[in-house]
């Protein structure tokens, strides 16, 4: 069910490909990665990013995930979206987040310090193969 190969993605800091794996349902519906991510641990999923940064970035790096649509929450959706996102940003601090705005000048997002949200980095030097 998951892919082996990522999918190329670009933005102007970053060139490099994304692989969102699920855990299946039955070990046997996709042994390859159940055996190297699934099975000696509780999560469901894993994204992996691997590429290259375009220029050496000034100041904090951050990861995150934004969608082009201005989200529809109601009333009460998003008071408890707020609330929820407020106690989080009280233990990581450097969280920023947007439900976007109705004008379309900024996407609804969320984003973490990389040191947050990022499980492993691992740097390679120019001409080294990645893991």
């Amino acid at each position: 069910i998951n892919s082996r190969q990522g999918i190329p993605v670009e933005t102007d800091l970053f060139v490099g490909k994304v692989m969102l794996l699920v855990k299946p349902d039955k070990p046997e519906d996709d042994p390859y990665w159940h055996d190297k991510l699934f099975s000696k641990k509780k999560r469901r999923f894993e994204m992996k990013l691997q590429g290259k940064l375009k220029y050496k970035p000034k100041g904090n790096l951050y990861g995150g995930a934004e969608v082009t649509d201005q989200m529809r929450l109601g009333l009460v959706s998003k008071g408890l979206c707020s609330i929820l996102l407020k106690l989080v940003s009280q233990k990581i601090a450097g969280i920023h987040y947007s439900f976007g705005d109705s004008k379309g000048d900024e996407w609804a997002h969320i984003v973490f310090p990389a040191w947050t949200f990022f499980d492993k980095i691992v740097a390679t030097k120019p001409g080294d193969t990645p893991p």
